[in-house]
């Protein structure tokens, strides 16, 4: 189980998530938005198949998404992607 704790500062919003579905084997996926703006500065990933977040995250950083941005957009199930919108949703809540 991945435990992580959020840092809030008046630049930066972070948040991470286990992406949490059965056939992954990412195991950590933190998300960094601007506090001001909430466009997506950056991410770490961690685990096996962590390489795969890779692309539509710089995709979404390119395009300068944030998180309602990110949580409106289609991640298939059971994908290692889906850790991208559950992480962007516990931002928002």
């Amino acid at each position: 189980m991945t435990r992580c704790a959020g840092a809030r500062s008046s630049r930066t919003r972070t948040r991470c998530s286990s992406p949490g579905t059965r056939n992954t084997r990412a195991r950590y996926l933190k998300l960094v938005f601007d506090g001001h703006t909430g466009r997506l500065l950056g991410a770490q990933l961690a685990g096996l198949d962590a390489a795969q977040l890779t692309a539509p995250l710089a995709l979404a950083m390119h395009a300068g998404l944030g998180a309602r941005q990110l949580t409106e957009s289609a991640f298939p199930h059971p994908m290692v992607s889906e850790g991208i919108n559950k992480a962007a949703r516990s931002v928002l809540s």
